[in-house]
């Protein structure tokens, strides 16, 4: 346990101050659609010049947002797009949100582009346009990135001058990923060992920790969809005349992978495996009211190796986390190995 919580420190701390910038797709605001494809084009390419500074991890989503003019929208229209912004930002734990929109008009191009500071609740929209697509398509990308990279210095140096004299700026960025939660349910207990004992109710703790959140891992068609989870659960039961009493712990490791399907949607696979401390009491059946003078039949404690598979949906709000679904626990006694199904229910908060 000591060692997964110093892997996730040291990875988190290693970017104390590196930045997580998401880019949107931009909206197609042409009265053709045939420009559409620049609505990914424009993106990318601030996003390839954006990964050239040191200090930020940029991650674009292939969805585009709402998008509101700061230069000529309302007071409150305004007012409506920063928290729009500040939801969507929480939603990726991101620091920055770059969105905008573009026209083509008689292959004149406008391009609006937008940077939000989520932690101040700030935004710069920055404008370009050219008489000419093409080539001169990238100069205004270029012009527009560099005036982004300009804006991104600006907020970040005030972010390190407000942030780095806190005490606990350290500590928060170190653990900066960390999803802490906890899971419910209910367990059927498979063979023979569920021809004993009761089914028994599920609890269990949890700590999980993304890949994506490490820059250099970020933008890893594979790696930037999985995680590690720490998990403890335990449960207790007893067979129906009460002549015996099982409690099982289990700390258990495992590799989880992410299928997205929709922002803050995703589907989990995740396998581990374990130890389960499992303790057995076996009482006189012959004693009635549960005599406390009366010593134990018998008394066993047990370590053994568990593996513990599961699937589940994983919905972010951040900073909540809800997750539900089925997983398959195995438990490797010496003599008959008990096996577990798992309906759970679970709710984390993610810093």
């Amino acid at each position: 346990m000591l060692l997964l919580v110093f892997f996730f420190t040291t990875a988190a701390y290693a970017q104390f101050w590196n930045d997580k910038v998401v880019v949107y797709n931009f909206k197609d605001k042409s009265a053709t659609t045939s420009y559409s494809y620049y609505s990914y084009i424009i993106p990318d390419s601030i996003a390839v010049e954006l990964r050239k500074k040191k200090d930020v991890s940029i991650r674009t989503y292939p969805v585009t947002i709402d998008f509101v003019d700061t230069k000529t929208g309302s007071a409150e229209e305004k007012r409506s797009h920063i928290l729009y912004l500040s939801q969507k930002g929480k939603e990726l734990s991101a620091d920055f949100v770059v969105s905008g929109t573009y026209s083509v008009d008689n292959r004149r191009i406008h391009i609006k582009s937008q940077i939000f500071d989520v932690k101040e609740q700030k935004i710069v929209q920055i404008d370009e346009s050219s008489n000419d697509l093409g080539a001169l398509l990238f100069l205004i990308i270029d012009k527009i990135t560099g005036k982004i990279n300009s804006e991104l210095n600006r907020f970040q140096e005030e972010h390190r001058e407000r942030y780095s004299a806190s005490p606990f700026a350290a500590l928060y960025n170190s653990m900066r990923g960390l999803t802490f939660g906890f899971k419910f349910g209910e367990q059927k207990i498979h063979g023979e060992w569920g021809d004993i004992y009761d089914d028994p109710d599920y609890l269990g703790f949890y700590i999980s920790y993304d890949f994506a959140n490490i820059a250099s891992l970020e933008s890893s068609p594979l790696w930037g969809n999985s995680g590690l989870s720490m998990q403890y659960d335990f449960f207790s039961t007893y067979p129906e005349n009460r002549s015996s009493y099982l409690s099982a712990r289990s700390v258990t490791l495992s590799y989880i992978f992410y299928y997205p399907l929709a922002e803050g949607f995703r589907i989990a696979f995740s396998a581990g495996g374990g130890m389960t401390r499992t303790k057995i009491i076996v009482t006189d059946p012959l004693i009635e009211g549960g005599d406390p003078f009366t010593p134990n039949l018998t008394e066993e404690v047990s370590y053994d190796p568990t593996t513990l598979l599961s699937i589940y949906a994983d919905f972010r709000f951040n900073p909540v986390v809800i997750n539900a679904g089925y997983a398959y626990r195995r438990i490797f006694y010496t003599d008959t190995p008990m096996n577990l199904s798992i309906l759970f229910f679970g709710l984390g908060f993610c810093l």
